[in-house]
């Protein structure tokens, strides 16, 4: 039998997933399980909205996120007419990725990333650079790779 603390978390979580169905107005797909991490650009414009690749992120396997940017100060609306670059490196190790990963813009306004490829286990930092030209705006995402 599972402890009260586990069975209590495992209630909570359920509570949340079935909350965040019920609020979107529409059931929930597998996809939308997957964990979305916000980050800000360094200059404090932009919110980007990171949905880790299915599975997490492994080493050796080309992975695909999706990222959808925010103006920083309205986190629902998508911002037309952005580009974006991603691009990552091993700050100890002193190199980058050995792929290119390709950016596709939806219909929607978010971004997919495929084809990107943490080769190496360690410490990955993840380049995200949103282009509204003449600007261009970096955030960052640190990745553990095991």
């Amino acid at each position: 039998m599972p402890k009260p603390r586990s069975l209590l978390r495992l209630c909570a979580s359920s509570v949340a997933v079935v909350g965040l169905a019920l609020a979107s107005g529409s059931s929930m797909r597998a996809e939308d399980a997957r964990t979305e991490k916000s980050v800000n650009s360094n200059g404090g414009r932009y919110v980007l909205h990171v949905k880790e690749p299915e599975g997490g992120f492994v080493r050796g396997k080309p992975l695909s996120l999706e990222v959808r940017v925010t103006r920083a100060g309205d986190p629902s609306a998508t911002v037309p007419g952005l580009g974006l670059v991603v691009d990552a490196d091993m700050p100890e190790h002193l190199h980058g990725t050995n792929r290119v990963p390709r950016i596709q813009r939806r219909a929607d306004g978010s971004f997919l990333v495929e084809n990107l490829y943490l080769h190496m286990p360690g410490w990955w930092e993840l380049f995200l650079d949103v282009v509204e030209s003449p600007w261009t705006e970096r955030a960052q995402m640190r990745v553990e790779i095991e």
